[in-house]
């Protein structure tokens, strides 16, 4: 974990990686996608464990529109069935306009790509809303992909939980 051994693969971002389990035939994730990984990660210059989800029994979703760019580059150099060792430096292991925290490390994480829920299709023409757009009150102008099938309309208090993909 410390010293990445002489085989990696380094790119120019500055992110190490290799590749423990191969795939050749797996799929492999886009920028949008949302993937669903087994991972480990830790401090490289203490070995220490900071997060794990192995104990969890389910793998852990990583949207890799909303990912540190160092993950966002990582997944897409895997495939569906892969695992590899990333080490990820401080300036591209943060997702934002705040450059890493003064003492940042580089993490190393431990990924296993175990699928793909690939993110819906970029519209073709996304200069003006849809023809059967609907309006509201604001100004914004949305569409139902898929309709609901519950019979109950949210109110104000209510708790909701929904999908939406903006471009």
């Amino acid at each position: 974990i410390k010293n990445p051994p002489a085989d990696v693969v380094r790119t120019p971002s500055g992110l190490i990686y290799k590749k423990l389990v191969t795939n050749d035939a797996g799929a492999a994730p886009k920028r949008n996608d949302t993937v669903l990984i087994n991972y480990t990660g830790w401090k490289q210059s203490t070995g220490e464990t900071f997060y794990s989800n192995q104990s969890r029994g389910q793998p852990m979703p990583l949207n890799l529109a909303s990912a540190a760019p160092g993950f966002t580059e990582g997944m897409q150099l895997l495939k569906k069935g892969e695992k590899a060792v990333l080490w990820i430096p401080p300036s591209i292991g943060t997702r934002g306009p705040t450059p890493p925290p003064a003492g940042a490390e580089t993490l190393v994480y431990q990924v296993e790509v175990v699928d793909i829920q690939p993110a819906p299709e970029i519209p073709t023409d996304l200069k003006a809303p849809a023809a059967n757009a609907q309006t509201l009150k604001s100004g914004t102008k949305y569409v139902v992909l898929r309709p609901g099938t519950g019979k109950e309309k949210p109110r104000g208090f209510d708790t909701v939980t929904y999908n939406f993909t903006s471009w």
